[in-house]
């Protein structure tokens, strides 16, 4: 089994890539912002020697149970520290201990993602590929 087949685009629609818009106040992760903050402390608790990596899927695509529990697996088997951004709905086929909190894992609703992924630590970026 695997996703399904990408479906096509109208004549109309033309593919531009992924934009990140870089502002003045992209400049990182701020303890300041109440929004960074449980990510902050949580990255500075992970082992350092570790290798960060980001998991995004965005916020049209629909992670079922059987992925979710896949992704988590595997995750679980890598020498890395993980960043994962999963819509709540999804957060819930993990397993318990995985949503009280890791060394290892971090999962949220929402990442702030051009300033995580600004940081030198980043090694990976897992994403769904989505453009524009």
């Amino acid at each position: 089994r695997g996703p399904p087949p990408p479906a096509g685009l109208p004549p109309s629609v033309v593919m531009t890539g992924p934009l990140f818009p870089l502002s003045a106040r992209a400049h990182g992760l701020s303890a300041a912002n109440p929004r960074h903050a449980p990510l902050l402390r949580w990255l500075d608790s992970t082992p350092s020697d570790l290798p960060l990596v980001y998991i995004t899927t965005g916020t049209q695509a629909t992670l079922d149970e059987r992925l979710v529990r896949v992704l988590h697996d595997a995750l679980s088997l890598c020498r890395c520290v993980t960043c994962w951004s999963l819509k709540e709905a999804a957060q819930a086929h993990l397993p318990a201990a995985a949503l009280r909190g890791s060394d290892r894992l971090f999962v949220a609703s929402w990442i702030p993602q051009l300033e995580l992924m600004r940081l030198p630590r980043l090694a990976c970026v897992v994403s769904h590929c989505g453009w524009g």
